[in-house]
């Protein structure tokens, strides 16, 4: 038997957008990609895994216990666009990239 242990994000994480910040939430982040992938007809099962692959290309980019909102839309748009083109439209739409955050 194994076991998998995750971080938990939500107390480990900050989101910085500016000179704000708030917990970071798995949640928001899979509410956000389902929305984008809801024209798929796999959008319940891809949603988590794509979620999944987003929080994971970002463990690289955390510093010091925070992240850069603009990072989490660059990276999800990135997995998203090599998952789903029409997915990754959307998910820009509604998630501008803000360069200055």
């Amino acid at each position: 038997m194994t076991t998998i242990e995750n971080i938990q994000l939500q107390t480990a994480l900050l989101v910085t957008n500016g000179s704000d910040s708030e917990p970071f939430s798995r949640d928001t982040l899979l509410i956000s990609i389902f929305d984008s992938c809801r024209h798929r007809k796999d959008a319940y099962g891809s949603a988590p895994e794509l979620t999944d692959t987003v929080i994971l290309s970002l463990y690289p980019k955390i510093t010091e216990g925070t992240i850069g909102k603009s990072e989490i839309i660059r990276q999800t748009a990135k997995i998203l666009d090599r998952f789903d083109h029409a997915a990754a439209v959307h998910y820009r739409a509604y998630h501008p990239l803000n360069e200055a955050t």
